[in-house]
């Protein structure tokens, strides 16, 4: 179809119905899940590399989180850990996304679940190839509404470029959206974080479109590396969470927000740099590759 190049698709027209486990919300026949995402599997050879030292420095910042001084001045211990029935106790141990964390390969997500019917699915590929696709030139309507939003102090309209993704090397841990887990991340640093959210907003708007649920309002592009259960009665993942207003990037690099890799074990603030030129769309079992620009 057009650009879209669609890579598989289900016999019969029939939506796969995915485990249980697998599914963020219950299946409803004739649903299919759908999801689209920036591919950065060829990071993964790099963050297995260095994956004792992210699950490491994760361990040692809830190791010094974990730590009380006491009023006295005394010698800091410990704080307690909650109490929780061994049935429910979360297991302490990342499991790596590659030991069967997620169907899909290192990658962001630009969108949170939702399902099309099948006959949206088509039509759904086309408003993500035009809304990701180099704009024509801009008309005198089309430019009054980012005009207006940067008069009022807002934000234009990012316009959706290639990039190169460059993953952090200072993990953070994200719960999920129902809470039931969390997620040991990788942020994206550097100029690639807005272009990654310029894609994110392009999406949002398609899929909010076809009734789908928006995304987060401030957008914190990453990647997942790994996952565990989180403890009973965690907080799932609020709209409050996410980056800076306008996607600029706050971890310590250039002055023009660029991030260096300079540090003496070679991974620096950037653990890895992915070229992104494409979104990826998955309905079901099938899967479409959208140019960028």
């Amino acid at each position: 179809m057009d650009d879209a190049r669609s890579t598989a698709s289900t016999a019969g027209g029939a939506a796969p119905v995915l485990p249980a486990s697998a599914r963020a919300y219950e299946h409803v026949a004739g649903n299919w899940p759908t999801v689209v995402w920036l591919d950065c599997g060829s990071a993964e050879p790099r963050v297995r590399q260095a994956w004792p030292r992210i699950v490491g420095s994760r361990s040692q910042e809830a190791s010094s989180r974990g730590t009380a001084a006491g009023s006295d001045g005394e010698t800091p211990r410990p704080a307690p850990e909650p109490a929780l029935s061994p049935a429910k106790r979360p297991d302490p141990a990342w499991t790596p996304v590659w030991d069967g964390g997620t169907s899909l390969p290192l990658h962001v997500t630009l969108t949170r679940p939702f399902a099309l019917q099948q006959y949206q699915i088509d039509p759904f590929v086309r408003a993500v190839q035009a809304a990701v696709a180099r704009p024509r030139t801009a008309t005198p309507s089309a430019a009054a509404p980012a005009a207006a939003g940067a008069a009022a102090g807002g934000c234009a309209a990012p316009v959706p470029r290639p990039f190169t993704a460059e993953l952090g090397a200072l993990p953070d841990v994200l719960p999920s959206s129902t809470g039931a887990r969390e997620f040991l991340v990788l942020p994206l640093v550097g100029r690639g974080r807005a272009a990654a959210v310029a894609c994110t907003l392009a999406v949002d708007r398609v899929v909010r479109a076809f009734g789908g649920p928006p995304f987060f309002d401030h957008p914190k592009p990453h990647v997942s590396v790994a996952w565990r259960l989180r403890a009973a009665g965690g907080a799932a993942l609020t709209s409050a969470e996410g980056s800076t207003d306008c996607a600029k990037a706050a971890l310590p690099g250039d002055a023009d927000g660029s991030a260096s890799d300079d540090s003496e074990d070679g991974f620096g603030v950037v653990l890895a740099r992915v070229r992104v030129s494409q979104v990826h769309v998955r309905c079901g079992d099938r899967r479409f590759s959208v140019p960028i620009g």
